[in-house]
């Protein structure tokens, strides 16, 4: 019926479309001109953080947008082990050991347990001690000197808004619009930036251990932590990284605040499974998880030991920042003796050492590697011992694991608290961590059906969409692609003022106006009532 509605639009006799080869000719151009095309573009993308967890949300675009017959320059600490078509990568791959050699120098760890103020705090400096490495990089800065002449045009450029000092390369390459990826909770800052409403009152701090529900309490250190972020952004962040941008890409650079203005779009690697609800502007999309791919068989060594396991498979692995050697060996002892409670639950540990951990039962398998993704998909998989970084939250969610959180710093406890929320998992505190309260928390994952029911809840969730995240993703590129920049995305609270965007410009002006005209009735009262006062006590002339 369809075929004969577009053959009747078009007016081709129904007769010609019973030829195979019409009918495919026909689909071809119908499609066409409805899915508008864009041309091989240039774009320029630099991911520059020595985390793989950041890169692969990242490089899972970069390599989908290559496959579209777009042509990518990706600067990249993660390059890929063969050559890729239309993706030329930049290898940067020290910045691994350099940045780990920095990290000591500063007194800045990912290896320690960080509240939200003590993150808040050394971020801060480590986001500027991280710009000097990136653009004093001989890499990097053979690419400016190339480029100082103005003769590389891009028609995009893929931007982590983590780091404004490398916005710079905007204006080096001649203003091209600019989307950027952010591989974790909305930011404060970042949603400030783009015009999206600001509410401590039920919107927590992206390294917040709290969720949407807040006491008065909570309420209020959540709208401090606020403040004290937008004060370290505004008066401290922004102008170091002017300095270090101005000192790289030269003085005629303009101001961090007005290249942001320049970003097009921003795409969220979030969802409703991952996150809150809460209002954004049309330029913002929450697209979820980035990196997820089809699930890959699993090594046989792997895939024996789960087999054979007879109550299933606890998956361990504090992620690709906090190595598991970094546990202290009181907390390790912990984890020893409460695996060894449970000798029909099989545990795979991610442990990178060659070192043997004491006292490890034989239903403990350590390894250096975990295919993480893909053996979470195992059907004897109970539940997840994760930092809970957010693409171990997504592939957790994806394969419907129930999590036992042990957050350690960023994004994690406001990651853990959110499935706290909602039923799919529990967080235990990796401080004041007890025999105890693990073998508690892990007893609770194992005979409660409860979690998994809502972990398949949030799974459903982050899958019921019109497509994928990566699909989504390239079409939005591809959207500012054709509408060159997209500024009709952009709402106008982006150029005002801070003090202008909340109306405090207006409010002082009211506030004004209302002293003045306060102080102009006291004083009009105050004149009659000195001249009745007066014209009493006048003397009365006989």
């Amino acid at each position: 019926m369809r075929f004969l509605l577009i053959s009747a639009r078009l007016h081709l006799p129904y007769e010609m479309l019973a030829d195979t080869s019409l009918l495919l000719w026909t689909i071809i151009v119908i499609g066409s001109s409805i899915c508008p095309r864009v041309e091989n573009a240039r774009i320029f993308a630099l991911f520059p953080t020595p985390s793989y967890s950041h890169q692969q949300p990242m490089l899972a675009l970069s390599k989908a947008l290559a496959s579209r017959g777009h042509n990518l320059t990706v600067i990249t600490t993660n390059p890929n082990e063969y050559p890729i078509e239309n993706h030329q990568e930049i290898d940067v791959g020290h910045f691994y050991g350099q940045w780990k050699m920095r990290q000591k120098e500063i007194g800045f760890s990912l290896q320690a347990r960080r509240s939200a103020y003590e993150w808040l705090s050394q971020c801060s400096s480590g986001v500027n001690h991280f710009c000097e490495l990136v653009l004093g990089s001989n890499e990097v800065q053979q690419l400016i000197r190339s480029n100082n002449n103005n003769n590389s045009e891009y028609d995009l450029i893929l931007y982590e808004p983590l780091y404004p000092c490398t916005l710079g390369f905007v204006h080096l390459f001649n203003n091209p619009p600019v989307v950027a990826v952010l591989s974790m909770p909305s930011h404060v800052y970042t949603d400030f930036m783009l015009g999206n409403t600001i509410n401590p009152s039920y919107m927590p701090l992206h390294i917040s251990p709290l969720n949407d529900n807040l006491n008065l309490v909570q309420r209020l250190w959540n709208t401090y932590l606020y403040l004290y972020l937008l004060y370290l952004q505004f008066f401290y962040i922004n102008d170091n990284q002017s300095l270090i941008m101005k000192k790289y890409f030269g003085e005629q650079t303009p101001s961090i605040e007005a290249l942001q203005s320049n970003i097009s779009l921003v795409l969220y690697s979030n969802d409703l499974s991952t996150t809150y609800p809460k209002p954004l502007q049309p330029h913002v999309i929450p697209v979820g998880a980035l990196h997820l791919t089809d699930n890959k068989p699993i090594p046989e060594d792997f895939k024996k030991w789960m087999d054979e396991a007879e109550e299933g498979v606890i998956i361990f692995s504090l992620g690709s920042n906090m190595q598991g050697t970094s546990v202290s060996e009181e907390k390790r002892a912990i984890f020893v003796q409460t695996f060894s409670m449970y000798p029909q639950v099989r545990v795979i540990w991610k442990w990178e050492s060659d070192q043997k951990i004491p006292g490890l039962t034989n239903n403990v398998l350590t390894t250096k590697w975990l295919p993480q993704q893909d053996i979470l998909a195992h059907p004897k998989v109970r539940f997840f011992m994760s930092q809970v970084g957010l693409q171990s939250m997504q592939e957790a969610i994806h394969n419907a694991v129930p999590v036992l959180g042990i957050p350690i710093f960023g994004d994690q406890d406001f990651n853990a608290r959110k499935l706290a929320s909602e039923g799919a998992g529990i967080v235990v505190e990796f401080e004041s961590l007890t025999l105890d309260i693990l073998n508690q928390s892990i007893h609770d994952l194992l005979t409660q059906t409860s979690y998994k029911d809502n972990m398949q809840r949030l799974s459903r969730i982050s899958t019921d969409k019109q497509s994928d995240a990566l699909s989504t993703a390239v079409w939005w590129v591809e959207y500012v692609l054709r509408h060159k920049g997209a500024h009709h995305l952009r709402p106008a609270v982006i150029k005002l003022k801070w003090y202008q965007a909340y109306l405090l410009d207006v409010l002082a002006i009211t506030l004004i106006l209302i002293a003045s005209g306060l102080t102009v009735i006291n004083w009009t009262l105050k004149r009659l009532f000195s001249m009745l006062t007066s014209y009493s006590n006048k003397p009365k002339q006989d």
